[in-house]
Parts: C-alpha cells; structure tokens; sequence
C-alpha cells in the first residue's frame, strides 16, 4: 500500500496525481495487476475529486473503516481501476 502525505504548501500542484499515475503504470505495465485500489476519507472532498477524475470507480463506503494516527475514526472510500480501464499517457 502507498500512501500520500503532502505538506499544504505542496497541495494543488499535482504531486499526489504524479505520484499516483506512476503507480498505477508500474502496476499495470510491469507487475501485470488486473486491479488496484485507492482509499481516502468521506471527508477528504480533494482526494475523492482527484481519485475520481483518474478514472477509478467508486466501490464503497466503509463506515468506521478507517483511524487516523490520533485514533479517531472515519468512514473510508473505496475506489478500484481495472486494466481494461487503462490509459497510458
């Protein structure tokens, strides 16, 4: 699993987007995956807005599925792109 963490200074310059388009090319191109997933919170309307407009699909809501380092609890969105979904750059 990886994961992103950016300072506020470095939101909106696309890091995370890099970040995670190079992930999903080695997971398609070089290891083969069929699947791969994302996760943020319900309340990160960001990362729901950037997962989203990189084609993946919204499986689901996991309610209580996720703790945040301070042990509160948040409900977890769940998001899948398959190979067939695709798109090198």
């Amino acid at each position: 699993m990886a994961t992103v963490w950016l300072i506020r200074s470095a939101w909106g310059h696309g890091f995370a987007r890099e970040t995670s388009d190079e992930i999903e090319r080695i997971a398609f191109e070089k290891l083969g995956a069929n699947r791969i997933t994302r996760q943020c919170s319900k309340d990160n309307v960001r990362s729901a807005n950037s997962i989203k407009s990189s084609g993946f699909h919204l499986d689901g809501i996991a309610r209580q599925g996720g703790v945040y380092p301070d042990g509160k609890l948040y409900d977890n969105m769940m998001w899948s792109k398959l190979r067939s979904e695709y798109v090198t750059k």
